[in-house]
C-alpha cells in the first residue's frame, strides 16, 4: 500500500502520527533542499534513516536531521508498506520521543492521544497542521465507529462524499459549515487513518 502527499498539506507529525499504531514501512522525504530522506518507521519507532542512500545511525544526528523534518513544510512524502519495502533495523527511536525532537506541546500529545469533544476555536494553535483545504481526501477505513461524537456525525454526514474524493473547501458549501472546521475534523480523522489523500 502507498499513501503519498506534500508537507505543505500535511506535516511529519502528522504523518507518523496516522502510521504510528497501525502500519511498518518507508516514508521518503524529498524535503525540497536537494537531498532524499528515507525513514524507516516499524512497531511505533524510527529504526533507520537515510539521506541519498547514506545510512545515519547515530542517535543525535538523527534526532539533529528529524528535527529539521518536522520543521520542513515544502516537498512531498510518499509512504510504502514493509510489505514491499524492506526495513532496515539500525537503531530504535520512540515515535513519542522524536515528537519532543519536533516541539510537539505536550498538550497536543495528549489531545492526539485522547481527542477531546471537538472545539475548532480551542485549537487554533494547531493550524499549522491542518491540511489544505483544497487537497482531496477519500476513506481509508469504512464502517469506522468512533467515542468521540462529533467527529462521528460529521463522518456519517460526509461518508457519501468521501467514498468518492472530497476536499474540506468542496465539503464545506455542500455542509454549509466553516472550512476550518471541516479542516480540522479531517485532521483528526487523518490521525486515525479513517481518511487518506486521493492519488489524483
Amino acid at each position: 500500500m502507498a499513501i503519498w502527499g506534500r508537507l505543505s498539506d500535511f506535516s511529519l507529525h502528522a504523518v507518523l502520527t496516522s502510521l504510528r499504531e497501525y502500519r511498518s514501512g518507508i516514508i521518503h522525504i524529498d524535503a525540497g533542499d536537494g537531498n532524499q530522506y528515507c525513514l524507516h518507521v516499524s512497531e511505533q519507532a524510527l529504526t533507520a534513516l537515510q539521506i541519498n542512500a547514506d545510512n545515519f545511525s547515530c542517535p543525535e544526528q538523527v534526532k539533529a536531521v528529524m528535527a529539521k523534518l518536522f520543521s520542513s513544510s515544502t516537498g512531498t512524502f510518499r509512504y510504502l508498506s514493509a510489505h514491499t519495502s524492506p526495513l532496515r533495523r539500525d537503531f530504535q527511536l520512540d515515535l513519542n520521543d522524536l515528537d519532543n525532537t519536533g516541539n510537539i506541546s505536550s498538550q497536543e500529545e495528549i489531545s492526539s492521544q485522547k481527542p477531546p469533544l471537538l472545539s475548532v476555536f480551542e485549537h487554533r494553535g494547531m493550524k499549522k497542521l491542518l491540511p489544505h483545504a483544497d487537497t482531496r481526501f477519500t476513506l481509508n477505513l469504512k464502517d469506522q465507529v468512533m467515542d468521540n461524537y462529533v467527529l462521528q456525525r460529521f463522518l456519517d454526514r460526509s461518508t457519501a462524499q468521501l467514498m468518492t474524493g472530497v476536499s474540506a473547501s468542496e465539503l464545506a458549501k455542500l455542509l454549509n459549515e466553516d472550512v476550518e472546521k471541516i479542516r480540522f475534523y479531517f485532521y483528526r480523522l487523518i490521525q486515525m487513518t479513517v481518511i487518506i489523500p486521493t492519488c489524483s
